[in-house]
């Protein structure tokens, strides 16, 4: 029997904060840490973090600095208490690039 392994991408500490935005409402967050394909979030809603959901999708704004704001659409792929974990479904091609700088060599490096 096969198991099938899950490519993992390796995850960049990040000490910024986030905006998620679903449904007319919107939520602060403080980010964890980012990969090429996702991030991980620290609620700082209450309200939200009681309701959250595996597969809600929802629009982020990571603030990353004055001059860039990093926008993504993600789902919800776990929650544990008040961190939850996102995978990226949409990053605008323009966004691209300005995203791997800020990975650094973290972009293309797996967990082991």
């Amino acid at each position: 029997m096969s198991q099938k392994r899950t490519i993992r991408y390796a995850r960049k500490p990040l000490n910024v904060a986030c905006l998620l935005l679903e449904g007319g409402n919107a939520w602060v967050f403080d980010v964890i840490n980012i990969s090429a394909t996702g991030i991980k979030l620290r609620c700082q809603e209450e309200e939200f973090a009681q309701n959250a959901t595996v597969g809600r999708q929802c629009n982020l704004e990571v603030i990353i600095s004055d001059d860039f704001l990093l926008h993504v659409k993600a789902e919800v792929v776990r929650v544990d208490g008040e961190e939850m974990a996102l995978r990226f479904i949409r990053i605008p091609e323009e966004q691209q690039v300005p995203l791997w700088k800020i990975l650094g060599e973290h972009v293309d490096k797996l967990d082991t």
